[in-house]
């Protein structure tokens, strides 16, 4: 199972902070654990690989998703990865930090661009074949 998350928990409704969207992830990491457990004939669980999520830009603030971003989420998005590291370290998955590989395009700081969606499938295709070729 690969799990990444978008940035739609920065959005400044929400008033989440990187400690209550860690705790959030190592929810869906600890159920996606328990159902493969369930599934599995062995009772064994799936490989699961954590995704966390590219950095937006000011971008997001100032363009057509002004009303639903802030500096405060631009900022949020930049204090994910060390805490996602971190969930997928103590939970023994395998982790990508999508923002080393990636990062949104000009048009609205949130969204990854052509270019963008190309760079995150290569790595994410390498780290892939890393975790297959492990098992």
């Amino acid at each position: 199972v690969i799990l990444m998350l978008g940035s739609n928990d920065m959005k400044k409704v929400f008033k989440q902070n990187e400690e209550m969207i860690g705790k959030h992830i190592r929810e869906l990491i600890l159920t996606i654990k328990r159902v493969s457990a369930d599934k599995d004939p062995k009772g064994k669980e799936c490989n699961i690989l954590l995704v966390s999520p590219i950095h937006i830009s000011e971008a997001a603030v100032t363009g057509p998703f002004r009303e639903e971003f802030d500096a405060g989420s631009v900022k949020l998005s930049q204090k994910l990865a060390p805490v996602y590291r971190q969930i997928a370290k103590e939970e023994k998955i395998y982790y990508l930090d999508a923002s080393k590989c990636a990062a949104p395009g000009e048009l609205d700081g949130l969204h990854l661009n052509q270019a963008g969606h190309k760079s995150l499938s290569e790595a994410m295709a390498v780290k892939v074949w890393e975790i297959l070729g492990e098992n």
